[in-house]
């Protein structure tokens, strides 16, 4: 596969989507969220193809921070195509080919992110916080909330070596985040987050010559 034939396929999915949303939906809700569904997780690994670039804090993600994470920014059209089409918001949330979670352990928590990135050809490593990378790629931690266990939170480290991180899908951002306070008492809107582990990631798992 070469660039010119991924931005090809890009084209053809944003051109159906655009076709889809424009006329009269009369299928009912399960039909219409399969075939976006299809629509949006080819997009993913397309777009994941072209991002070898390592992030930069200066680069918004439509998403939460687990997109934010990854470093995906969805195109804006899915974003309105799927309110469009199923009156609700599009939810980045782990598991693209998983049954909905209500409840995260921290085993399926790293169960269905390790899913995620082998859908979407992303190489992932065992790593530590102050570990230097080893693959060309960057790190990313893992916390899971543990009052309810119904969230997680990602983590990201820069290309500058800082660690930065998107609060839910606010467009609220903060960087140069000091990871070691965070492990040891992460609170947030009164839940208590506990630190899972670390990994390095690439994008993509082989690239495009």
């Amino acid at each position: 596969m070469t660039y010119e034939d991924i931005y090809q396929e890009l084209n053809i999915i944003y051109q159906e989507l655009i076709n889809y949303t424009k006329r009269e939906v009369n299928d009912n809700i399960s039909i219409r969220y399969n075939k976006f569904i299809s629509l949006y997780k080819r997009y993913l690994q397309l777009v994941v193809y072209l991002d070898s670039i390592l992030p930069s804090y200066n680069t918004p993600v439509n998403g939460n921070c687990y997109f934010y994470a990854l470093n995906i920014n969805i195109n804006k059209i899915f974003m309105l195509s799927y309110h469009k089409l199923m009156r609700s918001n599009l939810l980045t949330n782990l598991g693209l080919n998983k049954p909905r979670c209500y409840l995260y352990s921290a085993s399926n928590i790293l169960d269905y992110l390790y899913s995620d990135l082998e859908y979407l050809n992303i190489a992932y490593y065992d790593s530590d916080i102050n570990m230097i990378n080893k693959h060309n790629g960057y790190k990313i931690a893992i916390f899971r909330e543990v009052n309810y266990q119904m969230d997680y939170h990602f983590i990201r480290e820069d290309i500058n070596g800082l660690w930065s991180h998107k609060l839910g899908y606010t467009n609220k951002y903060e960087r140069n985040i000091d990871l070691w306070e965070l492990i040891n008492n992460y609170n947030k809107d009164l839940l208590q987050y506990e630190y899972l582990k670390t990994i390095e990631i690439v994008k993509p798992r082989i690239r495009i010559k």
